[in-house]
């Protein structure tokens, strides 16, 4: 490829005058071919100039030719008629040859120094769309980028969030329009997300569902790219300049190239931005004092804001059933209470990883359940879910939830949930060490106070009215009982039966095959589950011999543990002892009085 510098062209002029010189020159000399050199010469124009290099050297041959002509004509020589007629031909099948090759030439070489413009701009753009970590700043820069790439006026980057775009970044008469948003379904957005790849209009003014507010800056020629992150379209680039100058294909790949780089870029921020988040929560967590409940609570809101979400649920797992610790987006009737998972929950507590669904109510068809009937209420489609595991077993559920039909969740929000379904794990690791913590002290606390009141009181049914009021700072107590066995009889008397906080004097019942009475047969404690209620009967032993039963019952399933059943079991001894102490009491009051 012909190349010169600026100083060339000058040496090119005069290299051409001095052929032309020469073919005049020449004149007296019959049979000259001097213009040929002056082809030749010219050859170098017309690569170097192109078109104009072609007028150059035909405009040069003619002023040789016409002198050399006088000269000869002077001299007495003319040049015969056939010998010029054929010159003639000869020179301008030259220059029409070579002006055509040299078009092309031109052309080529036009194209190849574009595209090797454009090259370098775009790796000095992706050096710098690389250093840009923060969204905001790297949605100007795209911008601004984009406007001196191809040449533009108006550049905006518009991001989606649910049927709406939103301008979130502008560059030249793009900036007017930041803060803006306008439906899917108008404009030029609306073709490049039907097609889901760019778009280009000569004259936006013509545009039939054009926004107002870009034709009132008088945007012209306008392109739109969409930025494809993980095979979802996050945002749109839309480029336009002020006149009717149509983009041409290598302005379309070169903004087609720039929103590559931007969405490796967005990836890499978004990467960047749950990377700090999660060090941030993680942080937090570790130095929290608050419940469970509470720090499951900022947890949530935390995982709502780095998904812009409008639905976060953390559950807790035990067994077959959970409870919801902390949810956004929702009301729950009874977050406390324990029931059978959903079906995301059981999908990920099967699975243990993570797991997208795109449509929550369509995989969850002809079920009911109450998750089922909130998520119709709340509008929920596209959910994701991720397990929260301690010492290897799953003790919990994060789920995060969408209202907007056209998102989904890709491999970098699943990646992002699992840390944060870590950081519950930790969480609620630390929290549930200082509540049992807490927990242990309050209960030795509640068995120390009831010991010595228990000493003062030796009628069966204030031991027991005392016992009932301590259960309930010990363990779940939506129902009670004591109940005092006879052997002899093999009876029991319910000494006090309550129901909340209703409490009343039981009836005599005989042994038979239930809970109370298989206490009584093995003289070991039960458990007795029905549907979602959970009742811990324990047996009143004082110096190994078996005096009755105390139970207590929950609403929730599974709702006593080893160190429930172990702290009522104290319960049951401190009561057995004191009717002990009470019965003792009673035939030392009745041999005094004999």
């Amino acid at each position: 490829m012909w190349r010169f510098l600026p100083h060339d062209v000058l040496l090119v002029a005069r290299l051409i005058a001095a052929a032309g010189v020469w073919m005049a020159a020449s004149a007296p000399n019959e049979r000259s071919i001097a213009f040929v050199v002056v082809l030749a010469v010219g050859t170098f124009a017309m690569f170097r100039f192109g078109p104009r290099g072609v007028a150059a050297t035909g405009g040069v041959y003619l002023i040789a030719r016409v002198a050399q002509e006088f000269i000869r004509v002077s001299l007495g020589i003319p040049t015969p008629q056939p010998q010029l007629i054929a010159e003639g031909i000869v020179v301008g099948l030259v220059l029409i040859i070579l002006s055509a090759t040299v078009g092309h030439y031109r052309d080529e070489q036009d194209r190849g120094e574009r595209a090797l413009a454009l090259a370098r701009s775009l790796e000095h753009f992706g050096k710098q769309l690389a250093e840009v970590t923060d969204p905001e700043p790297l949605f100007r820069s795209i911008a601004q980028s984009a406007l001196a790439l191809v040449k533009a006026d108006h550049a905006t980057i518009k991001r989606r969030k649910g049927d709406e775009f939103w301008v979130v970044a502008g560059a030249g008469t793009g900036e007017r329009l930041v803060g803006t948003h306008s439906s899917s379904s108008r404009g030029l957005v609306a073709a490049v997300i039907r097609s889901r790849r760019t778009a280009a209009r000569d004259d936006y003014q013509k545009e039939p569902t054009g926004l107002a507010e870009v034709k009132a800056l008088g945007v012209r020629s306008m392109a739109g790219v969409p930025i494809v992150v993980q095979g979802e379209i996050v945002a749109t680039l839309m480029i336009g300049r002020l006149a009717v100058r149509p983009f041409d294909a290598d302005d379309l790949r070169a903004l087609e190239g720039l929103a590559g780089h931007a969405a490796v870029a967005l990836r890499n921020a978004r990467l960047l931005e749950l990377s700090r988040r999660l060090e941030s929560l993680s942080r937090e967590v570790a130095t929290e004092t608050r419940s469970l409940e509470d720090v499951m609570s900022h947890v949530a809101s935390d995982i709502a804001t780095a998904y812009d979400t409008e639905i976060v649920m953390v559950s807790r797992v035990k067994g077959d059933m959970s409870r919801v610790l902390a949810h956004v987006g929702f009301e729950i009737a009874e977050p406390a209470k324990f029931i059978k998972p959903g079906p995301l929950a059981r999908a990920v507590i099967a699975r243990r990883e993570a797991i997208v669904v795109r449509d929550y109510l369509s995989d969850a068809k002809n079920e009911e359940h109450p998750g089922i009937t909130l998520a119709e209420k709340s509008g929920l489609h596209a959910a994701m879910g991720a397990p929260v595991i301690v010492a290897g077993d799953v003790v919990g559920v994060v789920m995060v939830g969408t209202t907007d039909p056209h998102r989904s969740f890709d491999a970098i929000d699943r990646q992002g949930l699992a840390g944060f379904a870590q950081i519950a794990a930790a969480a609620l690791r630390s929290a549930q060490l200082r509540e049992d913590r807490d927990r242990r002290i309050r209960r030795l606390s509640a068995l120390n106070v009831l010991a010595w009141q228990l000493a003062a009181v030796h009628e069966p049914y204030e031991i027991a009215r005392l016992a009932y009021n301590a259960a309930g700072t010990l363990v779940p107590r939506e129902a009670f009982y004591v109940a005092r066995f006879d052997p002899d009889k093999r009876e029991f008397d319910f000494v006090l039966q309550a129901d909340g906080e209703d409490v009343w004097r039981g009836e005599r019942h005989s042994l038979g095959t239930g809970a109370t009475s298989q206490v009584v047969i093995s003289g070991e404690t039960q458990v007795a589950h029905n549907g979602t209620r959970a009742t811990a009967h324990v047996p009143l032993k004082s110096r190994g011999r078996l005096v009755g039963v105390l139970a207590s019952q929950a609403e929730t399933f599974d709702a006593f543990d080893d160190e429930d059943l172990m702290v009522l079991q104290s319960l049951g001894n401190l009561v057995a002892t004191a009717f002990e102490n009470a019965e003792h009491m009673q035939q030392s009051r009745e041999l005094y009085l004999a």
